[in-house]
């Protein structure tokens, strides 16, 4: 009888490591569904947001270059977008998950942003030379010796009604 009674002793406790390790098993599978889980949603808005900031990137950078910018602070744009991301969406992703995002969008488009700037910078550069009457490849001291001449000769204080130019102080 004692020997039953150990036996039934022994498997009641077999039962029960069977049961915990079930239990385990089973919170450790949970464990994961919510981690993959986790992983899928934070894919689908890294896919849906990577659109939206691209498109929030362009605009911003478009509106950016009309008021003026330049190539020397491309770079000072870019963090500054970057951080009104951060601000806005910092709830949202984990700083290094949204960071990789905007390097993303950034590796795409910088380039060709950065040749719509000099290619406006560019035709800038044309525009002062057709003014200045020199051809816009010309070397910067010619530039500089062109622009100093005219200067000269339109200088408010310099103008005669008998100047080259055909205009008077009063015009």
């Amino acid at each position: 009888a004692e020997k039953e009674l150990k036996k039934g002793e022994q498997r009641q406790r077999r039962e029960k490591e069977f049961k915990l390790k079930q239990m385990q098993a089973q919170m450790e599978w949970e464990r994961k569904q919510a981690e993959e889980m986790r992983e899928v949603k934070t894919m689908l808005y890294k896919v849906m947001f990577t659109q939206q900031f691209a498109r929030a990137y362009q605009a911003y950078f478009h509106a950016w270059a009309d008021d003026g910018g330049s190539v020397g602070d491309f770079d000072d744009f870019k963090e500054e977008f970057k951080e009104g991301l951060f601000e806005q969406f910092e709830e949202l992703f984990e700083l290094d998950e949204l960071d990789e995002i905007l390097e993303e969008i950034f590796e795409k488009t910088d380039e060709k942003f950065k040749g719509m700037l000099l290619k406006d910078r560019l035709e800038d550069d044309k525009k002062h030379a057709e003014v200045l009457g020199v051809s816009h490849d010309v070397d910067k001291r010619t530039l500089q010796k062109t622009y100093r001449k005219l200067a000269l000769q339109y200088h408010p204080d310099k103008w005669s009604a008998n100047s080259a130019h055909g205009m008077s102080k009063e015009e």
